[in-house]
């Protein structure tokens, strides 16, 4: 956790310079981030054709469990939220809230998410209607590490359609 304080601290400056560089010569950033790292979502804001959106690398149950922990696709397919705050140490919660004080599903213009409607549809659907509401968007751009299917021989490497 020492390292990952240090980069929080020291973070913000550089990446502030680099995208007052970008914004300068380019017609639009874009800054993608994890959120515990939602201080590049305010640089990216401050900037008049900046805009940053978080990747969520988990499933999108947890987001929709963050939205109402009871639910009914929760329920409907027998799923229990578990807050994060029920599986992380307290010392990377208290790093987490320093680094992120909104709690905000989404501080920037939206999420990508690593799903795919094969997988989490009625996810995607529940999430980017809530995100929607705040005007915000959700890209479901995974899977980001896609697992080869159990009966695809070695050399043909078959993948998935997602």
């Amino acid at each position: 956790m020492p390292m990952f304080n240090a980069y929080i601290a020291g973070a913000r400056a550089p990446l502030a310079a680099l995208l007052d560089t970008l914004s300068g010569s380019c017609r639009r950033v874009v800054v993608v981030h994890d959120r515990i790292n939602a201080f590049a979502s305010e640089e990216a804001a401050r900037l008049p054709n900046g805009e940053a959106f978080g990747l969520h690398c988990l499933a999108l149950s947890m987001l929709v469990g963050r939205m109402d922990a009871s639910h009914r696709l929760l329920r409907g397919n027998g799923l229990v939220f578990t807050p994060v705050e029920h599986c992380a140490t307290k010392e990377f919660l208290e790093c987490a809230n320093r680094a992120r004080p909104s709690k905000q599903i989404s501080p920037g213009a939206g999420i990508l998410a690593n799903t795919c409607r094969a997988l989490e549809g009625d996810f995607i659907d529940a999430v980017a209607g809530h995100l929607a509401a705040d005007g915000k968007k959700l890209f479901a751009v995974g899977p980001l590490n896609p697992l080869l299917h159990a009966s695809a021989s070695e050399q043909r490497k078959q993948r998935h359609e997602c």
